[in-house]
């Protein structure tokens, strides 16, 4: 589906956004300001907040039609605490959405009626022992609802070895596993769409985890058709595949979504400096070493291979990208390179 986000006043990124995309790139301030969107679009917007995105508040299309709040849930996830603050009994939180869908469950209307039942007992019960003092005084107790009890009686646990923890002391990664099981069932109960919106996940989240966590949800999307995934990182640690590149937004000076990988190839092989050994797998992954580089100035000496070098300096070009670096390519001495061939880093 074609997506358009405004990031500031009548100034839009599109993109096209089927099951995840990432959005990568040395504008940062861009990305930011694209998460910021993101995540106060199901909010209310202050007086000050008026000023970035205009009197209308923050436009979002699908597909050339204009969403509002109530047609998209977006879950912003940033760190630690704002997985938990969705594991909360806050109102919009999925686990508060999922607990008060239960109001309407046969089992738990009958179970409701037996506890008021036996309020209805407790009250005479008060009234008989209280009551005979002075008639004019009578004890109610008023009927429990099931809000009442998500509000006043629920205590949520976090447990880690079989004892009862505080929530800094679980695993990140054990929090989005329980995460993952609510965001499912919100999905298979409501039948809402959602967006999450994972921002710098290489700062709070292992890159096992992060492939792991992208390739759960992709199912999930291909599934459902209603959760999609948009990941916002300064840098790739995890492993990628050729499936990525077009799901990639390389966020500069300009703004571009990446080819599939055969039109890039040409792309690259029509530019580059000599005859084009890359296989694809040796491609991509030295693609994504070095494309949140693009539009980054680097005033320090840019320390990379060689090879590196020549494909950043080709995919610069391509990009047109003329934000200025500097480079050091250093020769190693002999003793240098026979120690890292013993070590077995080259081959």
């Amino acid at each position: 589906m074609q997506v358009k986000i405004e990031y500031s006043d009548n100034q839009f990124i599109e993109l096209m956004l089927d099951d995840f995309v990432l959005l990568t790139g040395g504008n940062h301030r861009l990305l930011r300001q694209v998460y910021q969107s993101l995540r106060l679009f199901n909010g209310k917007i202050s007086g000050l907040e008026n000023n970035i995105y205009g009197e209308n508040g923050i436009q979002l299309e699908v597909d050339g039609k204009e969403l509002k709040s109530k047609d998209l849930t977006i879950l912003a996830i940033e760190n630690q605490a704002s997985l938990v603050q969705n594991l909360t009994l806050n109102k919009g939180t999925i686990l508060f959405d999922l607990l008060k869908d239960l109001k309407n469950d046969i089992e738990v209307t009958r179970l409701i009626e037996q506890v008021n039942d036996q309020l209805l007992q407790l009250e005479s019960v008060l009234q008989r022992k209280l009551g005979n003092q002075n008639e004019l005084i009578q004890y109610h107790l008023l009927p429990i609802q099931f809000e009442d009890l998500i509000k006043n009686n629920i205590r949520i646990g976090y447990f880690y070895n079989d004892l009862e923890v505080p929530i800094a002391y679980v695993d990140t990664e054990d929090i989005l596993e329980i995460y993952l099981a609510h965001l499912a069932k919100y999905i298979e109960i409501t039948g809402k769409p959602i967006w999450l919106v994972l921002n710098q996940p290489e700062t709070f989240l292992s890159a096992e985890f992060i492939e792991q966590f992208i390739q759960r949800i992709s199912i999930l999307s291909q599934e459902t058709r209603l959760v999609h995934l948009i990941v916002i990182t300064h840098h790739v640690i995890w492993e990628v595949n050729q499936g990525y590149l077009p799901r990639t937004v390389v966020c500069y000076d300009d703004i571009l979504q990446m080819p599939i990988l055969g039109d890039y190839r040409t792309s690259l092989q029509n530019h580059y400096p000599d005859e084009f050994r890359y296989s694809d797998e040796k491609l991509i992954k030295a693609t994504f070493r070095l494309i949140h580089l693009i539009g980054l100035p680097i005033k320090q000496a840019l320390l990379i291979s060689p090879k590196d070098m020549v494909l950043f300096v080709v995919m610069k070009e391509l990009f047109e990208d003329y934000s200025d670096f500097e480079t050091s390519i250093e020769e190693l001495s002999e003793i240098e390179y026979n120690f890292l061939i013993k070590k077995g880093i080259l081959g």
